[in-house]
């Protein structure tokens, strides 16, 4: 077997968008940007929960992110 190793010298965290209503029909959206595919309250609360959770002993100092609307908005309601 063939091992892949990434050496950081950096820590890296990765994200997730929050809910849509795409997701919870199982709908996998890829880089689509349609109605469903948006976050929905579930999903905006999920993401500032993310802001409140992981950045309250740093702030990041480089990010980035698809250019979905729905990650822009999660990025809206994380990176302050």
């Amino acid at each position: 077997m063939n091992d892949a190793a990434v050496r950081l010298k950096f820590p890296m965290l990765a994200v997730r968008h929050g809910e849509t209503d795409g997701n919870l029909r199982n709908i996998l959206s890829g880089q689509i940007d349609g109605p469903e595919n948006q976050l929905n309250a579930n999903g905006k609360q999920q993401a500032q929960q993310s802001a409140n959770n992981l950045f309250t002993e740093s702030t990041p100092r480089a990010g980035r992110w698809s250019m979905t609307k729905r990650c822009c908005a999660a990025k809206q309601l994380t990176i302050v």
